[in-house]
């Protein structure tokens, strides 16, 4: 990749990062479900670690520490999303739910340091997001509906940015990522338009 493409991935990285910490202060004491605030902040935070870890630097070690810490970031970003969603619904009694969230983030956590650097996130992602996440806010759809699709269409932006981004990073990496990671700062406006509105039981 050359010096200009990494300067963009670079910026679009950032990208994600100011956006997600507009949000979180913002809108910080309007979100009843902290977890949710923390899902914004690890977010943000996991964003602007990576792209610092992609750019070329000197010290290979730094870089590849820099990334670590991005992906630990991003399956707190999950954890907590999760959790809040729990914490909303009529999953909220039910304690093998909220124990196999903490399963699959620890889980996910060892599988991490066993070397594979998307896989963990993706899989966890795909569980913890899209199904407990989503069947949790299905538990108040009816009424809630208003609030719940805004958090709904985030969940279904980042599933189609992590979709882009494994199908095309082999063959268009420089274009996968880029259009990845506006998805994903897109997807942080619509989570946090619904978080503000919905007010846990």
């Amino acid at each position: 990749m050359d010096t200009i493409a990494v300067w963009i991935s670079f910026l679009s990285n950032i990208l994600i990062w100011i956006v997600g910490l507009i949000l979180v202060f913002l809108n910080k004491n309007q979100i009843t479900a902290k977890s949710w605030v923390y899902f914004l902040f690890f977010t943000a935070l996991s964003s602007g670690v990576a792209a610092f870890g992609h750019l070329p630097l000197s010290n290979v070690k730094l870089s590849t520490n820099l990334l670590m810490i991005s992906r630990v970031l991003s399956l707190f970003s999950v954890f907590e999303f999760t959790k809040g969603c729990i914490l909303f619904s009529r999953f909220n009694g039910i304690r093998v739910i909220k124990y196999i969230n903490s399963f699959l983030f620890v889980l996910s956590l060892v599988w991490l340091f066993f070397g594979h650097h998307f896989l963990p996130i993706m899989i966890y992602g795909m569980i913890g997001m899209l199904g407990i996440g989503s069947s949790a806010l299905l538990t108040h759809f009816t009424q809630n509906k208003s609030e719940v699709i805004p958090i709904l269409w985030g969940i279904a932006l980042l599933f189609i940015s992590a979709v882009i981004f494994a199908i095309f990073k082999n063959k268009y990496h420089f274009e996968s990522t880029n259009i990845s990671h506006i998805i994903v700062a897109i997807s942080l406006v619509y989570f946090t338009k619904g978080f503000r509105q919905l007010k846990l039981n």
